[in-house]
């Protein structure tokens, strides 16, 4: 009687990892593309090495990992200095569609907006 008990717990622990690993909101990044490319930091001028590249679903932002220090995060593109070139290198037709926004170049919108106050 007590095998069936540590089955069942064996079966129900290995269910719970499975929705863990694969129901965690890691979908929100999409799915991600092996990198190697250096890229500098804004606020602090460090350099680190890219491993990977993901595009998050939400918001359309493209993300780098990277290890720093002690453990692996993704930063968004704009963590990084000249974000159009690492985009431009990872990937080109993202980069030409999105051309403006990497720049750091506001919609027409905007810029008229300012220059009628």
């Amino acid at each position: 009687m007590i095998w069936i008990v540590g089955i069942g717990c064996l079966l129900v622990g290995f269910a719970f990892g499975v929705l863990m690993t694969f129901g965690s909101n890691r979908e929100r990044y999409g799915t991600w593309t092996p990198i190697s490319l250096h890229v500098t930091e804004v606020g602090t001028g460090e350099r680190y090495i890219a491993d990977r590249y993901k595009l998050c679903i939400d918001d359309n932002t493209p993300y780098l990992r990277m290890y720093d220090g002690n453990k692996f995060r993704w930063y968004p593109i704009w963590h990084f200095k000249e974000p159009y070139m690492i985009m431009m290198i990872i990937d080109k037709d993202y980069a030409m569609k999105n051309m403006l926004k990497l720049c750091g170049i506001d919609s027409g919108k905007n810029s008229t907006e300012a220059n009628k106050k």
